[in-house]
């Protein structure tokens, strides 16, 4: 089974291929690979797999998410 976590756009690299997030489990900064969600911006939320930015959500979604997370998996 494959789990992504929801993370927050922190900064965004000049080619806008990769990105610094921060994740909303732990806290802990990431270095994720947006080449597939081109949109993205500084303050975005974003679903996170093997190191790979693989949606935008809603901070309502990451947080909900990232709650279900703490209760079931922590």
């Amino acid at each position: 089974m494959c789990i992504s976590f929801p993370a927050r756009i922190i900064r965004i690299s000049d080619d806008g291929m990769r990105a610094e997030a921060e994740s909303m489990i732990d806290g802990s900064m990431i270095d994720v690979n947006i080449l597939f969600l081109p949109d993205t911006k500084v303050g975005d939320y974003i679903m996170v797999h093997a190191g790979v930015g693989v949606r935008v959500v809603s901070k309502e979604y990451a947080m909900r998410i990232c709650s279900i997370f703490r209760e079931q998996v922590i």
